[in-house]
């Protein structure tokens, strides 16, 4: 069983039960291993039947398909917000982005239990159990529903994929803002209850403190002492990285020093220090010490992107 994958809870008892016997995945047995793969992976859960829907799936049933690149790319194409995010009143139509991925993900994550043989419910939010659970007691999570958690509104959030999930929908819409600028909603004066907010205050994401980047990696250093130079560990370069056109290094809570300094950033040059030269095809960027905020490296992107490994050398002389 190392090394296989599963798409839902079911196929992972399936196979218990063809390889270790049926008694494995029953019982107290099923409990215990339940137990293991929710130690072994905070994303796993056991109220979730993806991918199965009544007395067949959910591409068979309501021709649901699980989201793929084509459809974000799609989508992504959009020009206006009312198609890809829908209209301004309750009673418009869904957006593109809210039909597939979003519902396709709820509806495709949560599921229907198999084991009940059942047609698939015209109105999802009554058709789940809420009253008399104890959402994430074990005793719940042992329990065999009908219904997976993320098939309902009502019950989502208590499966911990609703985030990611919810996180990659709000990175979807950033990523169509960049190329569509104008394309706002029609009412940008419209609350959003039940919290204070307007939408147009909604627009820009980082009066909210986060942000989304397509890969990076820490590098904690100087935590207890100071430092002139350091060289980070190499640093894979994912391959879906490897055409973009700019990598950007950032130092964090540099402290502002009593004298004037300078810091110097190179790519993929190790032997560099505050001598080296700027004409070097390694180097990056000098911010000023002044404003620390973010360090943008777009030069030496050509040597960053031909090697699978990429480095980064920090050099500071007063």
């Amino acid at each position: 069983m190392v090394g296989q994958l599963w798409a839902n809870p079911t196929q992972t008892y399936d196979a218990v039960s063809a390889t270790c016997g049926k008694e494995y995945a029953a019982g107290e047995n099923r409990k215990r291993l339940i137990d293991a793969l929710l130690d072994a992976n905070s994303l796993w859960y056991p109220l979730r039947y993806s991918g199965q829907f009544g007395k067949g799936t959910i591409n068979t049933v309501i021709h649901y398909h699980y989201p793929a690149q084509e459809d974000i790319d799609e989508i992504l194409s959009l020009r206006t917000f009312r198609d890809f995010g829908g209209g301004s009143l309750y009673v418009d139509s869904f957006g593109f982005l809210d039909q597939n991925p979003h519902n396709t993900m709820h509806i495709w994550t949560g599921g229907m239990n198999p084991a009940f043989k059942t047609d698939a419910p015209t109105d999802r939010n009554s058709a789940v159990r809420v009253a008399g659970r104890k959402f994430h007691q074990r005793d719940d999570l042992y329990s065999e529903p009908q219904f997976g958690d993320m098939f309902s509104n009502l019950t989502a959030s208590y499966d911990p994929i609703f985030w990611p999930v919810h996180a990659n929908i709000d990175r979807l819409w950033w990523r169509w803002q960049q190329d569509h600028p104008d394309g706002l909603p029609a009412d940008l004066d419209s609350a959003l209850t039940p919290w204070s907010y307007a939408v147009r205050d909604t627009l820009d994401m980082s009066r909210f403190g986060y942000e989304y980047v397509r890969g990076g990696c820490l590098m904690p250093v100087g935590l207890t002492n100071p430092v002139g130079r350091f060289v980070s560990a190499p640093i894979a370069v994912p391959d879906a990285t490897k055409s973009f056109r700019s990598a950007e290094v950032r130092l964090h809570r540099v402290p502002q020093l009593p004298r004037s300094c300078f810091i110097r950033v190179f790519l993929n040059t190790p032997d560099a220090d505050a001598s080296t030269p700027l004409n070097v095809p390694g180097y990056a960027a000098m911010p000023p010490c002044s404003d620390m905020a973010n360090v943008m490296a777009d030069l030496a992107i050509a040597k960053f992107h031909r090697r699978k490994t990429a480095s980064s050398t920090c050099a500071s002389a007063a």
